[in-house]
């Protein structure tokens, strides 16, 4: 009897570890323009990585495919009007996500773009993607924003 519980309980142990091994992330909190501490968390299970500078860039597999800006809230209202009123811009999506408020567009199908207010902040944030409209959203789905 003693045999099994004790097989039962590596059993366990290697699910846990397995399953802790395949969720991992790295986060850096950025002293903005705007006097906010913004804290910028990537999931890097999917072979996600991030520089701690600002510009931030985010690669996979050590492939560089978007990159990322802190803005104040004053550019991204001006920036928001230019992307709803230039014709070479097109909204595919807005909503609330990873604790931001996001439009996400295209840019005379060369380049996909998120717009983010950070909530709770006086920042805003640019991730900007030129490979697809996937890559975009995959790259959108692996990062966190959040004031400090």
């Amino acid at each position: 009897m003693n045999i099994k519980l004790l097989k039962l309980v590596m059993l366990c142990c290697f699910v846990i570890i397995t399953i802790t091994a395949c969720t991992t992330s790295k986060s850096y909190t950025y002293k903005v323009e705007t006097g906010d501490n913004i804290k910028v968390t990537l999931n890097t299970s999917n072979g996600y990585d991030m520089t701690a500078t600002n510009p931030i860039e985010l690669s996979k597999n050590g492939t560089k495919v978007s990159d990322g800006i802190f803005i104040t809230l004053e550019m991204y209202e001006q920036y928001l009007d230019v992307v709803e009123n230039d014709e070479k811009s097109t909204i595919i999506k807005t909503g609330n996500a990873n604790g931001v408020e996001y439009t996400f567009y295209n840019y005379d199908n060369k380049e996909y773009n998120y717009i983010m207010k950070i909530k709770d902040s006086n920042t805003g944030f640019i991730l900007g993607t030129p490979n697809s409209q996937d890559g975009a959203e995959e790259s959108f789905s692996m990062i966190g924003l959040e004031k400090e």
